[in-house]
Order: structure tokens, then sequence, then C-alpha cells
């Protein structure tokens, strides 16, 4: 199916295409002997998407090889004068989309079903479904 932004995605989609990232991640470090990768996602023509479907950058990469972070992007961004955490926080948690307690479990068991390391228990799914 075809989505031309991240958020169009399905929970099923979007899992899908993390399981698939990670299969290529690993295919990319080992086929071109790589120490790192950059993976990065422009969703939207404001954030230089340029061809009109959801697709994963996944660029390999190796001690000074003279490319940029990822942090880059940030050197000539217009910044608001001045930024209050909380708020940014606040705002951010309040929209993330909460999901019942079965649904959590489904998605444990169709997508990435391993421990979340800051607590040693639930997972990354569950955990960012639930929100902070």
């Amino acid at each position: 199916r075809h989505a031309q932004r991240f958020q169009e995605l399905s929970e099923e989609e979007a899992c899908a295409l993390s399981k698939t990232l990670l299969k290529i991640s690993r295919a990319v470090s080992k086929a071109f002997g790589a120490s790192a990768l950059t993976i990065g996602v422009n969703d939207g023509p404001d954030a230089g998407q340029f061809v009109p479907h959801v697709h994963v950058h996944v660029v390999p990469r190796w001690r000074d090889d003279g490319g940029e972070l990822i942090h880059a992007i940030f050197r000539r961004a217009r910044r608001p004068e001045s930024v209050n955490m909380e708020e940014v926080a606040r705002r951010i948690s309040s929209n993330i989309e909460r999901r019942p307690a079965r649904t959590l479990r489904f998605l444990d068991r169709m997508c990435m079903d391993t421990p979340c390391p800051r607590s040693g228990s639930g997972s990354w799914t569950s955990r960012a479904a639930r929100g902070p």
C-alpha cells in the first residue's frame, strides 16, 4: 500500500517496516564493513522528502568518514527565542495515542517484544504506546 508520510502507516505496517529496517541495517553493516549507520526518514517535503512515499535512508558510516552528523540539519535552522522543555514534553505527551492493554499485548506479540533497557520489564512497544 502506498503511504506518503510515516504517520499514515498503520501500526502493523510500522512494525513491518521496523523489522525490515533491522534486517537491512544488519545486512548493510556486514556488506560494507561499516562500524556504524546513520538511519533517517525525511517525513514530508519540509523535512527534505523528495520522493513521495515512506522510505528509510540507511547510510553506512566509518570513523572519520567526513560525513556530517545527523545534528548538522539544525545548524542553520530557525530557533525560537526561548524553549521551555517541560512545555515541549507536555505537548508531546498529551498527543501520544494511548492504547488499551489488550491492544498493547497484541502489539507486543506482533512487533518488537524485547525488554525495555531502562526498566528491564515491559517492551519498547508498550512503553512507547503508554507514554511517559
